[in-house]
């Protein structure tokens, strides 16, 4: 059986020592476990003493220890008492006292309890939590393409949004609160924040085939037209290809 010894010398100036807010299991474990630590969160090492670092093991609280200011590191370390056996995986919470809520973030990889430990106070195991973010993509218009890529991730991580335009549709750009990012079809990026894109299309062309027959054939289509000269002008596109627009119940072109 090993045992770990440690003394804790912390030189705490002003203010009071507020009251863990978790309280470890300690009396059924033999061996205990000394953790030294900072605290990140997205990457940025947390400055201050609000903070309660828990270590728990199956939902079960085994360690729980407030920020001490280390003034030969200038640092804020937390120096941990874990309770367990061998082979237990450790994982970890935050509790800010100063909201007084346990904070809403993806732990850090989860440790196995060693009775050796983990850190010292001139090398700090590093603790880094992570929020994670909706990113959310629409298409304009709908019919357009589709998309892939929308989902949530970790901060830090990269996403990559694919568009794909469907027939007859071209893609334009993807827009972030009505700004253009990017004119490729493959957008990528690393996520800090949530974030709406839409990926926008337009339309290109519509072609339809028909086969007629010798004589008359009378053959209809939802066309948009615009302006006096709008019948005109789908005469000359048609060129050698139409002799007659007529009208199914009067005139003709």
């Amino acid at each position: 059986m090993r045992k770990a010894i440690v003394l804790l010398l912390a030189c705490l100036s002003g203010g009071w020592l507020m009251a863990n807010h978790w309280t470890p299991v300690s009396a059924p474990y033999e061996e205990n476990m000394p953790l030294t630590c900072v605290v990140q969160i997205n990457g940025v090492e947390q400055q201050g003493t609000t903070l309660e670092l828990g270590a728990f093991c199956d939902g079960e609280c085994r360690g729980s220890q407030m920020a001490v200011y280390f003034e030969p590191e200038q640092r804020y370390i937390y120096q941990m008492i874990v309770f367990g056996e061998e082979g237990d995986m450790l994982t970890f919470r935050l509790y800010d006292h100063a909201t007084q809520q346990e904070l809403d973030l993806v732990a850090p990889e989860a440790i196995v309890f060693d009775a050796f430990g983990y850190g010292t106070l001139s090398n700090p195991i590093v603790l880094n939590f992570r929020q994670n973010y909706d990113i959310v993509v629409t298409v304009n218009p709908e019919v357009g393409g589709t998309v892939m890529g929308a989902g949530t991730y970790l901060h830090g991580e990269t996403a990559t949004l694919t568009a794909t335009a469907n027939e007859g549709y071209a893609f334009i750009n993807w827009t972030l609160d009505g700004e253009e990012v990017s004119t490729e079809a493959e957008y990528s990026f690393v996520v800090t924040e949530a974030a709406d894109y839409v990926a926008n299309f337009e339309l290109t062309a519509i072609t339809q085939t028909v086969t007629l027959s010798a004589g008359w054939n009378w053959w209809s289509g939802y066309i948009e037209l615009d302006g006096a000269n709008s019948l005109q002008d789908l005469e000359e596109a048609l060129g050698t290809n139409g002799l007659m627009i007529k009208s199914q119940n009067n005139g003709y072109a």
